[in-house]
């Protein structure tokens, strides 16, 4: 039982370090990578540079400009929960006890000559 809970343990906190290791490269090579602001379109879609919008407002073509703006959908959401979730898990499983059967050898012997 020792055993178990020590693998339980283990598996617990690498499942963790995993998921925060995760989260660190999708911050750093995704999430950082998402542009946030306006950007004008073309009116075949395209988009623009500011030296094309110059030209393109002196020109009166009509312009689109899109905002964005990204937040945390459910999938994020749900991996959050889930990391602390596993960090309440591994709490638990380092405060919960043994069977005291698993660390007194007189209680092993009665149990086996049963």
């Amino acid at each position: 039982r020792n055993c178990q809970k020590m693998v339980g343990s283990f598996f617990g906190l690498l499942s963790l370090f995993l998921s925060l290791y995760t989260w660190q490269e999708y911050i750093h090579s995704c999430f950082s990578a998402f542009y946030e602001g306006v950007i004008p379109y073309n009116t075949q879609g395209y988009a623009m540079s500011p030296k094309e919008v110059d030209t393109a407002e002196k020109r009166l073509k009509i312009l689109v400009n899109m905002e964005y703006d990204w937040k945390a959908g459910n999938g994020l959401i749900l991996v959050v929960t889930a990391t602390a979730l596993k960090i309440i898990d591994i709490v638990c499983n380092l405060l919960v006890p043994t069977p005291t059967i698993t660390r007194n050898k007189d209680e092993q012997i009665e149990y086996e000559n049963l």
